[in-house]
């Protein structure tokens, strides 16, 4: 996977076509601003906070950062030279979401964007068992998880489809998306089963319901 997302980040840096513009814009106009309300509703005004796989930390943008830190961790460390120059990012972490090199109870909250669908069933209760870990008690994780049937993920699959229909080359603008949500509920039931408490999901319009953004407390 980590080749993978090397790949892919490799292609975004050295390629700035039309439709990744598009994609970019979405992101910062977009759900940038609903990554800016759930932080602000559910994370406390100050404290340490990290996004954990977050590429470039583009989402982030838009967000009243207040008297929070924020942490950008990512595997690939080519994207975090990017996301560095984010002036919302206190510092950058080369590091993998399966051992994060912080101390237990150490993290006042953890976030991402478009990251645990990547993953097996076993792989996501792996990484909740590790930001379980670090994350301090009351401490509060946001995962923006996309549906199966979101409008941003058809859109994804049509424009996917459309130019391998005329493509040699096989056209796949992110890496398997494995573990897309089927539900609200079974947002909840994941967090449920990993010991979060309180476990909510939301599936609005705040993103354009590109996300289902499930929430959790230790």
């Amino acid at each position: 996977m980590k080749q993978d997302w090397d790949e892919f980040w490799g292609e975004l840096e050295g390629e700035e076509n039309l439709f990744r513009k598009f994609l970019s814009f979405y992101r910062i106009q977009i759900i940038a601003r609903a990554v800016n309300y759930y932080i602000n509703k559910y994370f406390e005004p100050e404290g340490v906070f990290v996004e954990c796989g977050a590429g470039k930390s583009e989402t982030t943008m838009k967000t009243r950062k207040l008297n929070r830190k924020f942490v950008a961790l990512d595997f690939s460390g080519s994207v975090l030279k990017m996301a560095i120059t984010n002036r919302k990012i206190d510092c950058c972490v080369n590091a993998d979401m399966f051992s994060l090199p912080f101390k237990d109870n150490s993290v006042d909250g953890i976030w991402n964007v478009g990251v645990m669908e990547h993953f097996t069933a076993n792989h996501i209760d792996k990484i909740l068992k590790e930001f379980r870990r670090v994350i301090k008690n009351d401490g509060c994780i946001l995962l923006f998880w996309p549906m199966a049937y979101a409008p941003y993920e058809i859109f994804i699959s049509i424009i996917e489809f459309m130019v391998n229909r005329f493509s040699k080359e096989h056209f796949q603008i992110y890496p398997d998306e494995i573990s897309r949500l089927r539900s609200r509920m079974q947002g909840r039931e994941i967090l449920a089963k990993n010991n979060f408490k309180s476990p909510k999901a939301y599936f609005n319009f705040r993103d354009a319901f590109s996300f289902c953004v499930v929430i959790g407390t230790k």
